[in-house]
């Protein structure tokens, strides 16, 4: 496991449940991952900076222990020197970038259902523009990252974990340790 990895958890909250429920209605794999972080290593431990209720924030890695999660690494290794400057880029943003309920609550149920009911998604929310980055739900800030960095998911905002699972960027792997 190292910097630029992504994690996948599988969560059984009632919101969590909420997330899965309204993913498998236009997902048919990957919906059961209702949590997306991305691993960073600082001195060898690895931390997952993720966007939680607290804004963006870093979770030591031991914190994930017995919950299920899938780790993916990127199917294009990420050389050491980039995995640095994600490192760098990322640590700013941890306590000074706000969660995106409006996102999650609003903009994300409203994709879903566009998507069941008229078969297009229809997108309420932030492009990809100064705004869509001063609030963050989980898939989109892994989406925001790499999209920085190796200029795919061009559509960030409107990423979510089965987005990320389906992207075909990563191989994943159940449960590694560090």
């Amino acid at each position: 496991m190292t910097t630029g990895d992504v994690i996948l958890v599988h969560g059984e909250k009632l919101l969590q449940r909420a997330i899965q429920w309204f993913q498998g209605l236009i997902y048919t794999s990957g919906w059961r991952w209702n949590h997306a972080g991305l691993i960073v290593c600082f001195d060898g431990e690895p931390f997952v900076c993720e966007a939680t209720a607290k804004g963006i924030v870093f979770t030591p890695f031991k914190d994930f222990e017995g919950k299920d999660f899938i780790i993916g690494a990127p199917v294009q290794p990420i050389p050491d020197e980039l995995k640095d400057d994600i490192a760098r880029f990322c640590l700013p943003h941890a306590g000074n970038v706000r969660y995106d309920f409006v996102n999650l609550l609003v903009e994300q149920p409203v994709k879903i259902i566009s998507k069941e009911l008229i078969g297009r998604e229809i997108w309420i929310g932030a492009r990809n523009d100064k705004r869509a980055t001063r609030r963050f739900i989980c898939g989109e800030w892994v989406a925001y990252v790499y999209h920085r960095f190796f200029n795919c998911f061009e559509n960030y905002p409107e990423i979510d974990t089965c987005s990320i699972y389906n992207s075909g960027l990563f191989n994943w792997s159940k449960n590694q340790n560090p």
